[in-house]
């Protein structure tokens, strides 16, 4: 009977212990966010810039980081893995979000994000261009966990230039919905879908990295 009551216990113990371990185990980077690199066009042309969104979707509650990450976090980055000839340009970056928690101040993007990305392609193509890359990110609530994702794309090569493809006119024409993007004030230097948007005011200056006339939303946490 004695042994019966202490195997009964150790079994009702060993329960516990698993269950709290479980509970205490970090979250899945990957089910925090996922990653998805998008063309705005379906194929690519000799020479041609070709427009790529990088868009991260965040699950509710966390956030990523501005590549100004504030007081503390980490710029969300990409790494570049192109064909010969091929060259990429510097990250769209809209505007962030301002997250204050625990008298931190942060800048990022919650729910989701675009990071566009103008792609030059080389003179000399095959049949098929493929595009690869890297994301890094951290992402954070009330822990911060590092993640990464593997990006991949393979496009037809047209013979004269190319049309925006339909099927990415919702994704592109909502990342530029706001019209609040740093680098990019011309509308001959913004991704075709995000023209028919935008009033191309005047953008603001670089020296927004360090905050000054720059309008962000605040989220308290």
């Amino acid at each position: 009977m004695r042994l019966a009551s202490i195997l009964l216990v150790a079994q009702v113990v060993g329960l516990v212990t698993a269950v709290t371990a479980r509970a205490i185990e970090p979250p899945n980077p990957q089910e925090l966010v996922q990653v998805e690199l998008v063309a705005e066009t379906a194929s690519v042309a000799s020479a041609a810039t070709l427009w790529v969104d990088v868009h991260f979707t965040i699950k509710p509650g966390w956030h990523i980081y501005w590549r100004n990450p504030g007081d503390s976090g980490l710029p969300t980055a990409i790494e570049w893995h192109l064909p010969p000839g091929f060259s990429a340009g510097s990250i769209l970056w809209p505007v962030p979000e301002r997250f204050v928690q625990g008298g931190i101040g942060n800048y990022g993007y919650a729910g989701s994000a675009d990071l566009l990305v103008p792609i030059t392609a080389a003179k000399d193509l095959g049949a098929a261009a493929g595009l690869a890359g890297e994301a890094s990110w951290l992402v954070c609530a009330d822990i911060c966990i590092p993640g990464s994702a593997k990006l991949s794309l393979s496009l037809p090569v047209a013979a004269g230039p190319v049309a925006p493809d339909p099927a990415a006119a919702t994704l592109f024409a909502k990342s530029g919905g706001s019209c609040r993007f740093r680098r990019h004030s011309r509308r001959a230097s913004l991704p075709t879908h995000m023209r028919t948007f935008c009033g191309f005011r005047r953008a603001p200056s670089s020296a927004c990295t360090t905050l000054p006339g720059c309008s962000f939303r605040t989220t308290t946490r």
